[in-house]
């Protein structure tokens, strides 16, 4: 009798001793919010129960689209982070893991749901490379989009926009060479009414999501060469091509001209084209734009700046970066040709949404102004012109859009 009354008294007296509880009863009692959108990156607040934070914890999920960015630790039973959720995670419920290194893991089962903020409203199937019509509606109801077209970051880019208002967007998407197969997962960054850049995503399981199939044949092009005999032979029509670069950090310029027809028609139809790197990823690349000689307006006559860089039309391309920072704001770059020759002018956002367009003025104008308009125009992005060795060429590039606008100008000659 004496015996069992010592153990059950040493065993009660264990269990008050809060310091010494062991690892295993340790646990994440809570995540605030417990939700978020793919393609965010929140700060949440854990806590814990039983448990002993310190140190550096580690966060993890059971997701690697679901990352933790930062950890602080608040106390003993609470941490502020830092999450980051891809817009590759996956829909619903996800478990929460502190682990704090030599000391003990704590874990909350389904503790975080993650959910699309985009939805298909129309179900289609697409190939690989090929145009799909979208109309998407945006369920993050406390987010309307600001009224800017949005930039696609994965899945496809957009060719065109037939609406962009604060719960939907549509128009038509390129859809990138190497999507995965199934439902079509788009990912794209859009300014909230309030001005903030933010992700929005769709959802891979979506049973609207257009369906994506394996691409066509590709057609092999060299080189320096010309396909001559291709044709559309439909409405959202592609043909693929490949070409193999020699080497990294090559440029290579693609042209489309038309055979007994425009490449732009009185209705606005056109002939629209992307080039992707071997990711597969057309945002990852170029647009190739079908304006090259169309009838342009020259610009109001301004005042250029000092000249960047001179170019060779038989040498390396010319490439430079600068930031529009103003709505109608523009930057001039004066180059000067050391040989006579064709060249192809492309300017591109760098991790943008703002609107760019270049003209190219010609003829020797001189250092104080661009009069003599050769090529380009508003809404143009790439151009192409012939110049003429020891003249100087005068390029504008311009914005519309409300924000600073990064961009990179590159300069290379014809192959």
């Amino acid at each position: 009798m004496t015996t069992s009354r010592l153990v059950l008294t040493f065993v009660a007296l264990c269990a008050a001793c809060g310091g010494d509880d062991p690892v295993g009863s340790s646990s994440v009692s809570g995540i605030t919010p417990a939700s978020a959108y793919f393609g965010r990156t929140i700060e949440v607040f854990i806590s814990g129960m039983g448990t002993h934070f310190a140190g550096e914890p580690v966060i993890t999920f059971d997701d690697p689209e679901v990352k933790s960015l930062r950890v602080d630790v608040l106390s003993t039973s609470s941490l502020r982070a830092s999450i980051e959720v891809g817009f590759g995670a996956r829909t619903g419920p996800h478990d929460v893991i502190v682990t704090t290194p030599g000391v003990e893991e704590a874990r909350l089962p389904g503790g975080i749901n993650l959910s699309p903020s985009l939805r298909y409203e129309a179900s289609s199937t697409v190939a690989r490379g090929g145009l799909v019509d979208f109309a998407l509606t945006n369920v993050d109801t406390e987010n309307p989009f600001g009224g800017e077209a949005p930039l696609f970051t994965s899945g496809a880019i957009a060719v065109a926009f037939t609406e962009v208002s604060a719960t939907r967007i549509a128009g038509t998407a390129l859809v990138d060479l190497l999507a995965p197969l199934g439902g079509l997962r788009l990912g794209l960054l859009a300014r909230s009414v309030s001005g903030e850049l933010l992700g929005f995503a769709t959802a891979a399981d979506d049973p609207m999501a257009p369906k994506v199939a394996p691409a066509p044949p590709v057609l092999a092009l060299a080189r320096g060469a010309t396909a001559g005999t291709e044709a559309i032979n439909a409405p959202r029509h592609t043909n693929l091509y490949k070409v193999n670069a020699p080497g990294d950090e090559h440029v290579l310029f693609v042209s489309m001209k038309s055979v007994g027809g425009a490449l732009r028609t009185t209705s606005g139809a056109r002939l629209v084209g992307a080039m992707a790197p071997a990711s597969g990823k057309f945002g990852e690349g170029s647009p190739l734009d079908t304006t090259f000689g169309a009838d342009r307006s020259a610009p109001a006559s301004e005042s250029a700046s000092v000249p960047f860089a001179d170019i060779e039309t038989d040498g390396p391309y010319f490439s430079t970066e600068a930031a529009i920072d103003t709505k109608d704001d523009a930057d001039y770059v004066l180059v000067t040709a050391k040989n006579t020759g064709r060249v192809f002018v492309h300017a591109l956002p760098i991790d943008s949404l703002g609107t760019l367009s270049i003209a190219i003025f010609g003829h020797d104008p001189g250092v104080s102004n661009c009069t003599a308009f050769v090529a380009g125009g508003l809404g143009t992005t790439q151009a192409e012109v012939t110049v003429t060795a020891g003249t100087t060429y005068c390029v504008r590039v311009g914005s519309t859009s409300q924000t600073t606008v990064p961009y990179r100008l590159v300069v290379t000659p014809e192959l």
